[in-house]
């Protein structure tokens, strides 16, 4: 661990390299630190905050957005929310580094949601998408990530839904008389 004492000041410091976001090598120097302890904990307090973005857990990074969106949103917003996270994001990611998710894995995700038996309707999928999307846009803004997979391997479903077909009165009526001699009595 790189610390040093200021003999003149009577003062620890300490003075390393770490990668930033970008990946480009960067100088921290920071002095006037009371005990050689205090300049150790900083040290290792920094590196785990620059560590800990692109290369957590997606479930850490997971809690931490959940964390943030149950002081923003009401609590039926977050129950759907939270069902879309619990039954059909967390199954594919679990267990992988934010960072090690590509554009391929999404798009692997998608399908699979696409070709799932439950046939479920292009708004819906893409509400789910939207949601991915949301959490790596938070982990951008907030812990560190240089981009946003969901984005790279573009999105699907629909925006709109389909309209609905409605009957009019003639069609009604016309429908029960066909069907008034079909009735058991």
């Amino acid at each position: 661990m790189p610390v040093y004492k200021d003999e003149k000041r009577g003062s620890w410091f300490t003075s390393f390299y770490y990668n930033d976001a970008s990946g480009a090598k960067r100088r921290k120097k920071k002095e006037g630190f009371r005990t050689r302890k205090d300049a150790l904990e900083y040290e290792r307090d920094f590196s785990l905050q620059t560590d800990s973005g692109p290369r957590i857990l997606f479930e850490d990074l997971l809690s931490l957005y959940i964390e943030d969106c149950q002081t923003r949103l009401r609590p039926t917003t977050m129950k759907g929310k939270t069902y879309i996270l619990k039954t059909k994001i967390i199954p594919a990611f679990r267990g992988k580094r934010v960072h090690e998710i590509t554009a391929k894995d999404i798009r692997q995700w998608q399908n699979s949601l696409i070709n799932d038996p439950e046939d479920y309707t292009p708004t819906y999928l893409k509400s789910i998408n939207n949601q991915l999307s949301a959490i790596f846009n938070f982990g951008r803004k907030y812990y560190g990530l240089n981009q946003n997979p969901v984005a790279n391997a573009g999105s699907f479903g629909r925006k709109k839904a389909e309209t609905m077909q409605f009957w009019t009165p003639e069609e009604f009526k016309s429908f029960i008389e066909a069907i008034s001699d079909n009735r058991e009595s």
